[in-house]
């Protein structure tokens, strides 16, 4: 079974992570733990067809700090997740797309074997859903692959 597991740093995620090494088989099972990075672009793309926002010119000076700042986010989550999974004893490739984290996954799983696209969902209600989109919703209405969908653990 070929796993792509939506990393990022969410409690919803680290409790699919955690569903995932339960039934995760070390000895046929492969793992690999995708993690989108939004460009600035991509950050300022338009939400449910509204007409286009209006952004200053962002400085290249902002662009390049955003892409450091992003880069050491993604870093810090690489070893987070590479750790747990070195305390399973399971073997994983990092996979870093740049883009919204629908498209990074879409397209991993184009170019990529994936039998199952694991990931965690906050629960929102159909407003939060609205106004922040849901990557678990979005492919719930749009499989490609199977799903597992982990909510996070209930308070």
């Amino acid at each position: 079974m070929h796993y792509l597991f939506a990393a990022d740093d969410s409690a919803c995620a680290e409790e699919a992570f955690r569903h995932l090494m339960h039934i995760f088989r070390k000895e046929t099972d492969t793992l690999v733990i995708i993690h989108a990075v939004e460009s600035l672009s991509a950050v300022a793309t338009p939400v449910l067809a509204m007409p286009p926002l209006v952004v200053n010119p962002v400085s290249a000076e902002v662009i390049t700090e955003s892409r450091k700042e992003n880069k050491r986010h993604s870093d810090v989550l690489k070893t987070h997740y590479s750790n747990l999974c070195s305390q399973q004893g399971v073997v994983s490739t990092w996979a870093e797309r740049e883009g919204t984290p629908i498209d990074a996954i879409k397209k991993y799983i184009h170019d990529h074997p994936v039998d199952t696209l694991v990931l965690g969902t906050h629960g929102h209600n159909i407003l939060e859903r609205a106004v922040l989109g849901s990557v678990s919703t979005h492919f719930v209405h749009n499989p490609i692959c199977a799903l597992l969908i982990v909510p996070a653990k209930r308070k």
